[in-house]
């Protein structure tokens, strides 16, 4: 349950550095904590890699429809939203591992981590390119 509440709160809080609208903060700290939820419960039956890329396909979801309702960029929740999945203890990790001279542990940790952020990237890129076409197409 704590996790949950600080994912809130990290993309909250984040909005808040961000300085985003103050309207939009809790709209952002939902999207934060909805796609964290997504990332967990599916981190339980599938790989990590296809629970980040769905909860980015999510998190994209929700960071569109919110833009929406507080006409706002979508880059406003996007980028808070994303906080809680940023794989940057494993990135810590990966430049740790280098350091103490484990190359193969480094370089293990370096694909995984490349391989995560290309999932986020994935997730967003498919989801911002189907709203772009719905709006083209006016119906959205």
């Amino acid at each position: 349950m704590m996790e949950y509440i600080s994912a809130f709160f990290i993309s909250f809080f984040f909005g808040v550095y961000f300085q985003n609208p103050k309207r939009t903060l809790i709209s952002a700290g939902l999207t934060g904590v909805i796609g964290w939820s997504v990332f967990e419960i599916l981190y339980s039956f599938e790989s990590e890699l296809f629970s980040v890329l769905m909860a980015s396909v999510i998190i994209a979801i929700l960071s569109e429809i919110f833009a929406r309702i507080h006409k706002t960029p979508v880059t406003v929740f996007i980028i808070v939203g994303f906080i809680p999945l940023v794989p940057g203890v494993r990135a810590y990790n990966t430049i740790l591992e280098f350091s103490r001279g484990n190359l193969d542990k480094g370089l293990e940790l370096t694909i995984e981590t490349f391989f995560i952020a290309c999932a986020i990237a994935l997730g967003i890129s498919i989801i911002s390119s189907i709203a772009r076409i719905l709006k083209e197409q006016k119906i959205v």
